[in-house]
């Protein structure tokens, strides 16, 4: 398939408008050269070392055009979402404004949306686990009635709900307080993406047996979780990021 008109892309290098030289497989982006050289690429995201995934970029470019652009579609993990390998050779682009700080922006974006993606995934893991466990029967009880299953599911629910004040304040910072975006995202994107991968397992312990099956939905949550939890960077490295932030 081609790249799609009008895509936007995070770049590691270039300041001019140019054309998208050779990506190569695997890369999230490439350089903008007016002179068409080979482009420096960008990490996948998926490192748990700040080094590896080199989370400061250097620009944003518009793909204008679908000539010279390649799109690999991949299986992921979560097969809610569609990913694909972009490849480009020559592709007609165009750099935007704002330079690395634009493209830093969107990358905070980015890792917001998943901090709260993962905690509405958290919370529909809680209620599906809870529906289960008032219809689930074994010795002739409902198995919400054990104590051991109640609590456990109260946990679940008091880690989960502080989580909604971490992003609804990174995203506030997004809006208001430009200064503390980096900080806020980071932090909401560690923590919540992190403990909702353990809200996923401990609810897929609950469910049993079942849980593993595909006739069960729990397990299209949890994989959601894990893609959130890694993309754009793992908990370690954005803890590392934050504490980097707090001149710790």
């Amino acid at each position: 398939a081609r790249v799609a008109r009008g895509l936007l892309v995070v770049t590691q290098g270039g300041a001019h408008a140019g054309h998208l030289v050779r990506g190569h497989r695997g890369a999230d982006a490439c350089a903008v050269d007016d002179d068409s050289e080979v482009a420096a690429t960008v990490g996948d995201g998926l490192s748990d070392r700040v080094g590896e995934v080199r989370i400061v970029h250097r620009g944003l470019v518009l793909a204008a055009e679908v000539e010279g652009g390649v799109a690999e579609l991949v299986d992921p993990l979560d097969r809610t979402r569609r990913l694909a390998h972009l490849g480009f050779d020559g592709t007609p682009a165009e750099t935007l404004a704002g330079g690395p700080e634009a493209a830093e922006a969107v990358c905070e974006a980015g890792r917001i949306l998943l901090a709260a993606d993962a905690f509405g995934a958290s919370w529909k893991l809680i209620r599906m686990t809870v529906e289960y466990a008032l219809e689930r029967e074994q010795f002739g009880t409902k198995i919400a009635q054990f104590q051991s299953v109640k609590h456990q599911l109260a946990d679940l629910a008091a880690r989960c709900e502080p989580m909604r004040g971490l992003f609804w304040s990174a995203a506030y910072s997004f809006d208001h307080q430009p200064t503390e975006r980096a900080l806020e995202a980071a932090a909401a994107k560690a923590h919540i993406t992190e403990t909702a991968v353990e809200i996923g397992r401990r609810a897929l312990e609950i469910h049993g047996g079942i849980g593993f099956t595909w006739e069960c939905d729990v397990h299209f949550w949890l994989k959601r979780t894990m893609f959130d939890r890694t993309w754009l960077g793992s908990p370690r490295a954005h803890r590392e990021r934050l504490a980097r932030l707090s001149n710790w």
